[in-house]
């Protein structure tokens, strides 16, 4: 997505560019794929600029959800969080609209975070503290977000937030997070996979996968995925994301080469459009 490269213009353009791309490739293999769109997003520009081509790509290409980066500076979190006002005109348009946001990060700037192996990571597991210390859903009871990686760090340190939830004095996490928040299951090995579905109910677990070029190298060498689709599905309830399927097509998004990930609309999940690239790069910032 690049959204830290250039200005609002530049973040314009390209993301218009990208989804129209990412059309042509559902038009291409309707049984195949479906879209996700990338949002203009800008450090210090108000989501409010994403509201015109959400309704683009939803309303004319039938797109059925949109990445939302929590982090658009690249790293830095120079942003509020989620949970801020800020968001909202943006959430009253996907509740408008019945779409799912999957929560995922760009490159990052930092060199204290590596992006894949840290800014990622820690982007999911930032965004899922930020949903517990707010009353974002009390708000926007039918808001629905997916967080990719397996949570990140979240399914191995639920104990940890549960504790920290209730020492806040807030709801249980179950009933505070989990009619609207849901995990997919790229997580790259057997055991991570296992305890995901140990700790999250399947409800609220999307079946997704993703190889980039080195762990896929690991992955043929070890084996270290053995997981059947159906063993990793989801079973759908009311208006969660369904079950979807994930791969990537030949296209690149900024300068992450990251994948748009498989996201539900009105629990209805036909497959998914990528915005990443076979071939994997680690990004340059600039």
């Amino acid at each position: 997505m690049g959204h830290h490269i250039g200005n609002e213009s530049t973040s314009k353009y390209w993301s218009e560019t990208c989804n129209e791309l990412i059309h042509r490739v559902c038009g291409l293999y309707p049984k195949n794929f479906v879209g996700v769109c990338q949002l203009p997003q800008t450090p210090g520009v108000r989501p409010s600029n994403c509201i015109a081509e959400l309704e683009r790509c939803v309303k004319e290409f039938g797109f059925i959800g949109c990445n939302l980066n929590p982090d658009p500076s690249g790293g830095y979190w120079s942003g509020p969080p989620l949970t801020d006002k800020w968001w909202y005109p943006l959430y009253e348009k996907m509740v408008e609209l019945d779409v799912p946001a999957m929560i995922h990060v760009s490159g990052s700037c930092n060199p204290n975070f590596h992006a894949t192996g840290a800014h990622y990571i820690n982007g999911d597991t930032t965004a899922f503290m930020q949903l517990i210390t707010a009353d974002l859903f009390r708000d926007f009871p039918t808001l629905k977000f997916i967080i990719p990686h397996g949570g990140g760090a979240v399914p191995y340190h639920w104990g940890r937030y549960r504790g920290l939830a209730q020492d806040m004095g807030r709801p249980p996490l179950q009933d505070l997070l989990l009619n609207n928040v849901f995990f997919d299951t790229c997580v790259y090995h057997q055991p991570g996979i296992e305890l995901l579905l140990k700790v999250i109910p399947a409800d609220n677990i999307l079946f997704a996968s993703e190889v980039v070029e080195r762990c896929a190298a690991s992955i043929r060498k070890r084996g270290t995925i053995t997981t059947t689709p159906s063993v990793i599905s989801t079973r759908s309830t009311g208006s969660a994301p369904r079950t979807g399927r994930k791969s990537s097509t030949a296209t690149r998004a900024g300068c992450t080469g990251a994948s748009a990930r498989a996201a539900g609309n009105g629990g209805r999940v036909k497959g998914a459009a990528m915005q990443g690239g076979h071939v994997w790069r680690e990004p340059r910032c600039g």
